[in-house]
């Protein structure tokens, strides 16, 4: 191809050729769809002034004419991800379903048969169970308010239901001679709450029984050594009430519905196909994508499952440490991803995110923007830097693109003829 001399005018047809090539070169930038190789692409060949020959530096280079106004973006060393996105919101998401445990008494003394009474689970407070069987739901934890080990969760009949650590759920009595996880987690509970339960071993000793007391003395239940089944919900750590699923004045029986709690900070969730959930699993880093369009660093919590209906409705997830929940029909449980720093998340709970899991990398690569790139008539892909000694002109460099990472508008182009830190023109936006 012959070169045109700058001040010679180009004839009508080639002028409005090349007026159509500068304008579409604007538009050369595309998005990538990154699952594998890039499926579209429009990048268009762009001339300036008089069109472009495709030549390796250093042996027989053709440049084009710099123009004034050209947008530069820089040559990278640096690693380059290929991802996918998928829609997610993040928001306080309920894990656990608390229900009421306690059971009215079925006989005049629940602290001789070990049941748990209407009035707290032995409690001798003198509120009487109804002749069908129910207590009355008189407090519950607002909805907001932060759980933690010692917590009045709710009354029954006034008498507190209170929260403390550990994953097993509460299922029995706990007593004298008793020994296993649930003891475990009482004891190291009580321990945190500045009793002393002796060695924190599983075993339901006299030091045990001791803190047991006196716990109960300060909480207000009866004082006989016993935790009995439904004064204590074990819960997984410090937690926050999302909803409230009882009302205040119900009547409740063992089983009956009462609080949903989550974790403390919001975290975001994803409901998508399951080949795009396939690409998740538990403790995996993703990057999450925010509605300022800043990306911060998470961790997936879980993937898939199954949730009970009457707790999905509610916003809670799957019930534990509080007895199973009693709902007919299940759903599919979304992927759940935490935030590595859970203060992000306050202030956009409710809001739409994105969650970009890399699917391919490749590290210490030469990479330049994906606006830079310019494709050729012979199919090929060049970008353009300044010559160094050709009065402004371009050069055009030969690259061969392979990862794109569209996240950051950056493409790995191994082995191209460029250097960390030099220009390469890009197409303006």
């Amino acid at each position: 191809m012959t070169e045109r001399p700058l001040d010679e005018e180009p004839p009508a047809d080639q002028a409005a050729s090349e007026t159509a090539d500068d304008e579409s070169r604007a538009t050369r930038r595309s998005r990538w769809v990154t699952l594998g190789v890039p499926i579209a692409a429009v990048l268009v060949i762009a001339a300036l002034a008089g069109g472009i020959i495709v030549a390796d530096r250093g042996s027989s280079t053709s440049s084009t004419p710099a123009t004034s106004g050209l947008n530069y973006g820089t040559v990278a060393r640096t690693t380059v991800a290929q991802t996918q996105s998928l829609s997610g919101t993040i928001a306080y998401t309920a894990t656990q379903t608390i229900i009421n445990r306690l059971t009215p008494s079925s006989s005049s003394s629940s602290a001789s048969t070990g049941a748990s009474s209407s009035s707290a689970g032995g409690a001798s407070s003198g509120a009487a169970a109804s002749s069908s069987g129910t207590a009355t739901l008189t407090t519950m934890a607002a909805v907001g308010s932060r759980v933690k080990v010692g917590t009045t969760l709710f009354t029954v009949n006034e008498q507190p239901v209170v929260a403390m650590y550990g994953t097993l759920p509460a299922y029995r009595d706990m007593q004298s001679g008793d020994s296993g996880t649930d003891v475990t987690q009482l004891q190291q509970s009580l321990s945190d709450l500045g009793y002393n339960p002796g060695t924190t071993d599983g075993t339901y000793g006299s030091a045990t029984v001791t803190a047991v007391e006196a716990w109960q003395q300060a909480t207000g239940l009866t004082v006989d050594g016993i935790v009995h089944l439904g004064q204590v919900v074990f819960v997984s750590g410090p937690s926050r009430v999302i909803a409230q699923v009882g009302t205040v004045g119900d009547a409740v029986s063992s089983g009956s519905q009462i609080l949903s709690i989550g974790p403390e900070s919001p975290i975001v969730t994803t409901s998508e196909s399951s080949t795009q959930l396939g690409l998740l699993s538990a403790g995996q880093r993703v990057d999450v994508q925010l509605p300022d369009n800043a990306v911060v660093v998470g961790k997936v919590t879980a993937v898939g499952g199954s949730t009970s209906a009457a707790s999905a409705s509610s916003g809670s997830g799957s019930s534990s440490g509080s007895g199973s929940s009693s709902s007919s029909g299940a759903s599919s449980t979304p992927a759940t991803v935490a935030l590595n720093n859970p203060a992000l998340g306050s202030s956009i709970a409710g809001s739409s995110v994105n969650v970009i899991v890399t699917t391919h990398s490749v590290h210490d690569v030469l990479a330049v923007p994906l606006g830079a790139l310019l494709a050729t008539s012979a199919g090929q892909f060049i970008v353009q830097v300044p010559s160094a000694n050709n009065g402004g002109s371009l050069t055009n460099v030969s690259v061969n693109p392979s990862i794109y990472d569209d996240t950051r508008g950056i493409v790995a182009v191994p082995g191209a003829n460029l250097s960390p830190g030099e220009r390469v023109v890009v197409a303006s936006s």
